[in-house]
């Protein structure tokens, strides 16, 4: 809290009420009406970067705006998991839109690289 006020201004901020925000999670959207696809060929690891990447759509089924977060997980030929990393989207009702996501292994995956998807 300021203490001392600047008597230039119109008003101090001592004199103005405390703010408050507070969000609430929108409990009517239904995860199981969000679909996820993942780009062919976009699961894969750059051995000059040391890159992980995914991409893919997700569109919104539910009546209400749905803000999910997708999970990725690179998988490795032994059922190791690589890495995880997420993107965030907000969709309107019935809204597609592109995601993407990026991780990072500096060893190379053994094997072939999968990559699961969840929708959180």
């Amino acid at each position: 809290e300021i203490k001392e006020c600047d008597w230039s201004s119109d008003v101090c901020s001592s004199d103005l009420p405390p703010v408050t925000v507070t969000t609430q999670p929108d409990t009517d959207v239904d995860l199981r009406k969000v679909r996820v696809a993942l780009d062919e060929g976009s699961c894969k690891w750059n051995i000059d970067t040391l890159d992980l990447t995914a991409s893919g759509q997700v569109r919104n089924d539910n009546p209400v705006d749905a803000m999910v977060e997708i999970e990725v997980t690179w998988v490795d030929s032994s059922g190791a998991e690589v890495d995880v990393a997420s993107d965030l989207a907000v969709l309107s009702p019935g809204e597609q839109a592109p995601w993407d996501t990026l991780g990072a292994s500096v060893d190379p995956p053994k094997g072939e690289l999968t990559c699961r998807i969840a929708v959180l």
